[in-house]
């Protein structure tokens, strides 16, 4: 009889679920063989799951190799929300169908596996490009031309001129045809490969920022705004890394770039404005925002509720129809006529407003990252009609991302009536897109507690606090 250890290295070369291995090393009852067995079954179904994950990662690209395109370059940036160092940008070209395990976008991959993962990239990328943009570009012409910049710089350090590009979420002025994927970094393996290389070649970076400007803990947050971050500038102040473009400190940091933190949370007078006029102006823009907040939760609760009452009405009608036994071919007639109006209704209105196609969440999320402008009043009228007769009538399932939408939309048209600033019309896009979400399921209070949160994350720096995102 062989021993656990022998059945063990057997296993260690059964590669397939059906293999007959198993099914004769399942006679012996022994507990020690069954675990085993058990194990290694486990081991060949996550290599399975792993292989479909890739593959459907590959998506954009096989549709591109038909093209007869080889040479596609992903390219990710990361570093676009600390308090200090550069935004870095990678361009990866990889060999054609090429999968490497555990590739993923980099935020997903666990922080010991980050090395590992940037090695293979490094193993099987056919060429790889990085640009850096340091706090001074970005302070000259703003973290988004900034990230610009940096891919731009990525892609023209590529020893191979790429085919194609597929970028995360971004659209460049360059003479290369490209593809901009909304979470690209999670859909697309040159893109994830970018991204890994973009991450870690900053979290190097970083460390060695750390060694230069001591107590900021450079080497652990990465020059995010995290507890021990802040305490550095509080009692070291600013470093020359640091970035002094964050709306809106952009004007204290101005006038006081090396000052220590108990002048970013407006404490220590400066020759130009007291601490009090400084937590003024701090206080009066979050409150000024929470209020708008507050304005967009309220609107938006009434025509997401309305939109939400009026499909059930709509529903519980059509329902009424189809039980109303006596008269069930007159009613039959009516609903076909019914779906006919809705389809050609639906038709118009998508064809006037292509930006209220399918639920409306990727339109929002290309609004909120600048990619592109809806226009709000007309999405918003014509999503509401097409929604409600569309998800009454059972055309379109789930109200969850029509809600969104509206919401968004909503947010943006206050945010337009008030004259608000792009900084402050991005928070309540995302506020009213929240409460849209809960107004859906009828949580108004879980909506206002959305608004809140989204306004806190857009100004929690006037609190001494930045969310690592």
């Amino acid at each position: 009889m062989a021993t656990i250890k022998e059945i063990k290295e057997l296993l260690a070369t059964v590669k397939d679920l059906e293999s007959p291995v198993f099914l004769e090393l399942e006679q012996d009852n022994r507990s020690g063989v069954l675990k085993e067995i058990s194990k290694r079954k486990k081991a060949i179904q996550a290599e399975l799951d792993e292989d479909l994950r890739l593959e459907s990662m590959l998506s954009y690209e096989k549709e591109l190799y038909k093209q007869g395109l080889t040479l596609i370059a992903g390219v990710d940036e990361v570093g676009r929300g600390p308090l200090a160092g550069p935004v870095v940008a990678a361009a990866v070209i990889l060999p054609q169908n090429c999968k490497i395990r555990g590739l993923n976008d980099s935020k997903k991959i666990p922080k010991k596996k980050h090395l590992e993962i940037y090695q293979a990239v490094q193993d099987h990328a056919l060429s790889i490009g990085i640009g850096i943009m340091d706090n001074q570009v970005i302070d000259q012409v703003n973290i988004y031309e900034a990230t610009k910049l940096a891919m731009k710089e990525a892609i023209s350090q590529l020893s191979s001129q790429p085919e194609h590009l597929l970028i995360d979420a971004m659209k460049l002025d360059l003479p290369i045809s490209q593809t901009s994927i909304i979470k690209g970094d999670a859909n697309s393996l040159s893109i994830a490969a970018a991204s890994i290389v973009a991450k870690v070649t900053r979290d190097e970076l970083m460390k060695e920022y750390d060694q230069q400007f001591p107590g900021y803990d450079f080497a652990t947050n990465a020059g995010y705004g995290t507890a021990k971050h802040l305490e550095g500038l509080k009692k070291l102040g600013v470093t020359p890394i640091h970035r002094t473009s964050l709306n809106p400190l952009n004007r204290w940091f101005q006038e006081k770039k090396k000052v220590k933190l108990e002048g970013m949370i407006m404490e220590e007078q400066s020759e130009t404005l007291s601490s009090k006029k400084e937590f003024a102006f701090a206080s009066s823009t979050i409150l000024s925002q929470v209020g708008r907040g507050i304005i967009v939760g309220l609107v938006v609760g009434i025509i997401v509720g309305s939109f939400r009452f009026l499909i059930e009405k709509g529903f519980h009608l059509i329902q009424g129809l189809y039980q109303d036994q006596a008269h069930l071919v007159r009613n039959l007639f009516i609903i076909g006529l019914f779906y006919l109006i809705v389809c050609w209704l639906s038709a118009k209105l998508t064809r006037s407003e292509k930006d209220i196609k399918g639920s409306g969440i990727p339109q929002v999320e290309a609004e909120l990252k600048g990619l592109m402008t809806l226009n709000w009043w007309g999405v918003l009228w014509k999503k509401y009609i097409l929604g409600i007769l569309a998800i009454a009538s059972g055309l379109m399932l789930g109200r969850e991302g029509p809600s969104i939408q509206l919401g968004a939309v909503g947010g943006k048209g206050i945010a337009k009536w008030l004259k608000s600033s792009p900084v402050e019309e991005r928070s309540l896009i995302a506020s009213g897109a929240a409460a849209g979400l809960a107004a859906a399921f009828n949580a108004p209070i879980a909506g206002l507690l959305f608004v809140v949160e989204e306004v806190y994350h857009h100004f929690s720096r006037f609190l001494g606090i930045y969310s690592r995102s």
